[in-house]
């Protein structure tokens, strides 16, 4: 895949998308909620990528569509269609599960691991006062049992998940099993 076009806003961004889309161009956008957090839009563009086969193609629709002209759009595309993709299809591992998994099982070990009392003192600006939380090592192991065994049965869901994924030999994409 290889970057099209960065776009300072996710709007313009999708609007790209969607033109692409509709001349059968398969296309991405990354990096598009990427500033949320900390807002810095302007130094993390939003990318528009395709894939390399059909990067000139997609290139040329978003050239034509720049000057506002679609129906020189429309005829210099009669009756072409886009060059096969050469791009390997995805893999379609749902390793993300594992990483979410990852994310309950560390805090869980250490909740494990503690033998003292655990004090959590939670300060929120709209609430305006600070709480206290005061676990017993009991209730701090309790909590630990309990995000490892979150993350067992998200790494059971992940194997089941694989599993279903192995035994699906006939996936293909909707455009291929209509035709």
């Amino acid at each position: 895949m290889l970057t099209l076009r960065r776009y300072r806003n996710l709007f313009e961004a999708n609007l790209a998308k969607s033109l692409l889309d509709d001349w059968g161009v398969p296309c991405g956008i990354l990096d598009e909620n990427a500033h949320i957090n900390i807002g810095i839009h302007l130094f993390i563009p939003v990318r528009l990528v395709v894939p390399s086969s059909q990067f000139n193609w997609a290139a040329r629709i978003l050239r034509l569509a720049d000057t506002g002209n679609y129906d020189a759009l429309e005829s210099d595309f009669a009756g072409e269609s886009p060059p096969p993709s050469d791009e390997l299809p995805g893999t379609n591992n749902p390793w993300e599960v594992l990483a979410v998994s990852f994310l309950f099982l560390v805090p869980g070990i250490g909740f494990l691991l503690e033998h003292r009392t655990l004090m959590i003192s939670p300060w929120h600006r709209f609430w305006g006062r600070k709480w206290l939380l005061i676990l017993s090592p009991f209730e701090v192991h309790l909590v630990g049992c309990v995000l490892i065994s979150i993350a067992l049965l998200l790494v059971v869901f992940y194997l089941r998940a694989r599993r279903a994924i192995d035994q699906d030999d006939f996936a293909e994409s909707p455009a291929k099993s209509l035709a």
